[in-house]
């Protein structure tokens, strides 16, 4: 039978429609596009406000998180459940045999009664809990750095239950843009390293002795640096902040254990973790009868 213009034209329509919802399934899940649409949630890069704009659908509220500035985590939502299972025991059992002289031997083995345990399953919801936080930069990465807390400089903006397709499209559209969205990490942690190297040059050029010091303890934290040092003569000195000051902390000093603490003024009191070389070292100075704990 010949295929007539008609049927021609439908397959032709049929092949149109179906190109052009393609093409819109591509453009609409393409990473790299300024905005994200999903069934939940919508988002775009604002680049006249410099943020990132999030907004659920059927809402007419946005919420806003600066470029720069951006922390997200997805989560796939379980729970645990539980139920009983029974066990079935075994049946008693009776076991004969053949002896010498045709006699007949027979043996029985007692069997068990069934059990029922209680067990847990993970199961899952098919949904993912996106949130996104802005995060204080760059005190917070500072912190992080320097293992200390960061949960104070990390604020939550956004939190949505979102399907295991969306979440993953939304996450794969955000790790896209993560150069513009997230911290410039790299770039902050070699000016990090840098104030760092910057504070341990002023304490060092504020010591009394000459030479390499006997001990010399510093640690970095989020507001400065932690420095002791602990010269030929006997003399303990340390300094703490983001303008460190060396100064004789006298007999403002404890000796614990590895740990040797020491207090300055307005109740600063730092501790520093000495290795085995250092309280060798001390000890040497003790004997000399330079330092006394």
């Amino acid at each position: 039978m010949p295929i007539t213009s008609i049927q021609l034209a439908l397959c032709g329509a049929v092949v149109f429609l179906f190109l052009v919802a393609v093409v819109w399934r591509a453009h609409i899940t393409l990473p790299n596009r300024p905005s994200f649409k999903g069934k939940t949630v919508e988002a775009w890069l604002d680049t006249d406000a410099q943020c990132l704009r999030v907004m659920p659908r059927g809402e007419a509220k946005t919420y806003a998180i600066p470029f720069g500035r951006l922390a997200f985590d997805f989560k796939v939502q379980t729970y645990v459940g539980e139920r009983r299972v029974y066990h079935g025991g075994e049946p008693a059992r009776t076991f004969g045999s053949i002896g010498p002289g045709g006699a007949f031997e027979s043996r029985t083995y007692d069997g068990s009664e069934g059990w029922m345990e209680t067990v847990s399953e993970t199961h899952y919801t098919g949904l993912t809990s996106a949130t996104l936080s802005v995060i204080d930069v760059p005190e917070a990465l500072h912190r992080r750095w320097c293992g200390e807390d960061t949960k104070a400089q990390t604020r939550q903006v956004f939190l949505a239950s979102l399907k295991a397709g969306e979440a993953e499209a939304f996450e794969r559209w955000l790790r896209r843009h993560a150069k513009v969205l997230r911290p410039d990490v790299d770039g902050l942690r070699a000016q990090w390293r840098q104030q760092c190297d910057v504070w341990l040059a002023t304490c060092r050029r504020q010591r009394t002795g000459q030479g390499k010091p006997v001990v010399e303890c510093f640690r970095f934290c989020h507001d400065g640096v932690r420095y002791l040092v602990v010269e030929d003569s006997g003399a303990i000195l340390a300094a703490r902040g983001d303008a460190p000051l060396l100064t004789d902390v006298g007999a403002s000093r404890a000796f614990e254990g590895r740990r040797l603490t020491v207090f300055r003024g307005c109740g600063q009191e730092m501790t520093f973790d000495l290795s085995p070389d250092d309280i060798g070292a001390l000890q040497k100075l003790a004997r000399k009868g330079k330092l006394t704990f």
